[in-house]
């Protein structure tokens, strides 16, 4: 008779890399803030910090698909029919790209509905507004990115997702440091370093 019961070794498993998917984007706007702090400019540092803002709200929403692909994942593996396989990963990707799509065609509306909460100076929204035409692209990529590693966590696969996670984030620390500090590109650098970082992983 198999044992299905689920043990602690097993639980942290795959807890520890979903815990780790959830701190993901956070820790590129960490970088991202870390670095652009070495420039001692108060406007790039507040921008970079609103960009930051908007882009983990927005994800944090989008949470869901890769919660919800988790299960999906974790329950496929007693399917027997290939379309009904298929369908767990295909359908919320699909969602993925819809929603990204919007956010792209969006991001005027977007940009301009968080600046009536926030109310930066002008300088500041400047900085932030640079940070956020550049990493806006990168949505389609983060909500890929979630079904990905929800696919890959309901199947037990935590090599594969905890590689994803690792590497991007380190891609991002090495060239937030290339393009700032050596390059000198500003909030143009720190936010170009995410979005290959983003696409990358």
């Amino acid at each position: 008779m198999t044992n299905n019961n689920i043990t602690n070794k097993m639980f942290l498993s795959l807890m520890i890399p979903f815990i780790l998917s959830t701190i993901t984007q956070p820790l590129l706007g960490a970088a991202d803030m870390a670095v652009i702090g070495k420039l001692n400019n108060t406007n790039f540092i507040s921008g970079v910090s609103i960009g930051t803002l908007i882009f983990n709200t927005i994800y944090w929403i989008f949470g869901f698909l890769r919660v919800s692909t988790t299960a999906y994942s974790a329950q496929s593996s007693h399917y027997t029919n290939k379309k009904d396989i298929s369908d767990v990963f295909f359908r919320p990707l699909l969602i993925a790209f819809i929603i990204s799509f919007i956010m792209i065609i969006s991001q005027n509306l977007i940009f301009e509905s968080s600046m009536k909460f926030i109310k930066p100076e002008l300088e500041i929204e400047k900085a932030a507004i640079t940070y956020f035409k550049i990493l806006i692209w990168g949505a389609p990529f983060v909500l890929t990115n979630y079904v990905l590693l929800g696919w890959l966590m309901g199947l037990g696969n935590v090599k594969s997702s905890m590689t994803m996670q690792i590497s991007g984030n380190l891609l991002n620390i090495l060239l937030d440091i290339l393009f700032v500090i050596f390059l000198d590109y500003k909030v143009e650098g720190v936010a170009y370093a995410t979005l290959i970082s983003q696409i990358f992983s």
